[in-house]
């Protein structure tokens, strides 16, 4: 490449990434949200730029002596922009990638790259980024191939690096036609000195999901350690990312915040974080912490993970929370009819508060008496009976809760007593679990495990 001013290249570079007033920042030309800021993420700034964009400097290259090396070293050059390269409008992202190598190497200018894609009506982000530390930059490609009939966009992310004079696709990824880009950022976050790339986006087609990338060049090779997230956050401005070294062991932690995901037979959002450590190449789930609950089935949900875990004690807390909570709503069960549309069917409706806390008194009742709190339990019984008479909604768990007692009372084991307010269930309330179906990903309940002491 031939030398030039600096001036003159960093003009050319703000073009390239949109700078303003001296301070280069990437700039995203898709049709995505603004991202949120937050006080301890890294923001979606590109990496500051060269004056120049040179190879490396002549003390660093391998000199030549009597006896080769055995490998080669890799010369990180560019080819020089120039001549009448023709970028060929591509159809969707893998021919897109082939087209921009070719227009590229026959001498295409990559700082005014950004432009020509928007004159195609190719939605693009260009993040240039020097991930191997030597002076040359690597450029990230989010695009967006416009498609030729009705059909979404082609998604996709090229990552170019330049070697040996000529630019290639060092890795890349299709991500189909549901897919959306947000901001991409860059963080060294294993420790090793060298500059990674963070891609903020995700799944945007029935639902909308987070799912960020994370590319690392090591050895060479660029590796995809992105968490799985599973469908966990949804899309908003409520996200929060964060990059910290949380166990002080000198790798980054992936510390992601935010509403679960809305999506058909979801529970209702709720705040998580979530937070994933680097191991073995990719980042793992390390540690789930859950936010305040919005609505009484979140703290159901609370109340199950106690119980499963064997703490009967926090399990009991949040039982007596949601028998005597006036603040928190109740949501409905997927699988019952909202008024509405109940009224209009002819089929009676949920009554979603009376059928949660009635719930939550009955497994205090069963709690309670296998702990051998007589109070305690007579104070559950009492409130089913004044709250949930016979014939109102929720009396249901009235006369499984006293039965129930009475079973253990008796002598018999909490197993064998589940099994008898299994059979009157089956007997006399067959739809009772229609009541407690929230969504996939919470506390729910069947006939046979409403009592908490039945057989899983």
């Amino acid at each position: 490449m031939k030398k030039v001013t600096g001036l003159f290249i960093l003009c050319l570079l703000a073009c390239l990434i949109g700078c303003d007033s001296g301070e280069e920042t990437a700039v995203s030309q898709l049709s995505t949200p603004a991202p949120v800021p937050t006080d301890t993420a890294v923001p979606p700034t590109a990496t500051q730029i060269p004056a120049t964009l040179t190879a490396i400097p002549p003390s660093r290259t391998p000199t030549a002596t009597a006896t080769p090396s055995p490998t080669a070293t890799p010369n990180f050059t560019c080819p020089q922009p120039g001549g009448n390269a023709i970028l060929q409008k591509p159809l969707d992202f893998a021919e897109f990638s082939e087209n921009l190598v070719t227009y590229l190497n026959a001498g295409g200018n990559i700082e005014q790259l950004s432009e020509l894609l928007e004159s195609m009506e190719i939605e693009n982000e260009i993040f240039p980024v020097d991930m191997n530390n030597d002076s040359v930059l690597e450029f990230v490609l989010n695009v967006i191939v416009p498609p030729e009939e009705s059909i979404p966009g082609d998604r996709g992310t090229a990552v170019l690096q330049c070697r040996d004079s000529s630019y290639e696709v060092m890795f890349d990824i299709w991500w189909g036609y549901y897919h959306y880009f947000d901001y991409t950022f860059s963080d060294d976050v294993n420790n090793d000195g060298n500059m990674d790339v963070i891609i903020m986006g995700g799944f945007a087609g029935s639902a909308c999901a987070l799912e960020p990338t994370i590319l690392i060049l090591s050895a060479g090779e660029i590796l995809d350690v992105s968490p799985n997230l599973e469908l966990s956050f949804g899309c908003s401005d409520q996200n929060r990312i964060t990059l910290s070294d949380v166990d002080n062991d000198g790798i980054k932690e992936f510390v992601i915040s935010g509403p679960t995901i809305e999506y058909t037979e979801s529970p209702p959002p709720r705040i998580i974080t979530k937070t994933f450590a680097l191991q073995n190449s990719t980042y793992g789930l390390q540690a789930t912490e859950l936010g305040s609950p919005e609505v009484l089935v979140h703290v159901l949900d609370d109340a199950q993970r106690a119980l499963d875990s064997g703490d009967w004690t926090l399990a009991i807390q949040f039982y007596e929370d949601v028998a005597q909570n006036q603040a928190l709503p109740a949501v409905y069960s997927y699988n019952i009819a909202p008024p509405q549309m109940a009224e209009e069917w002819g089929v009676e409706p949920d009554h979603p508060q009376e059928y949660q806390k009635a719930f939550a008194l009955f497994r205090l009742a069963a709690l309670q008496t296998v702990l051998g709190n007589t109070a305690e339990t007579d104070w559950a019984l009492v409130q089913l009976q004044e709250r949930f008479p016979e014939g109102t909604p929720g009396s249901e768990l009235t006369s499984l809760a006293l039965r129930l007692v009475d079973s253990l009372q008796q002598g018999n084991s909490p197993e064998s007593s589940c099994e008898i307010v299994l059979q009157e269930i089956g007997r006399s309330y067959p739809q009772l679990a229609a009541h407690y179906y929230w969504g996939g990903n919470i506390a729910w309940y069947r006939n046979e495990t409403i009592c908490p002491f039945a057989a899983r």
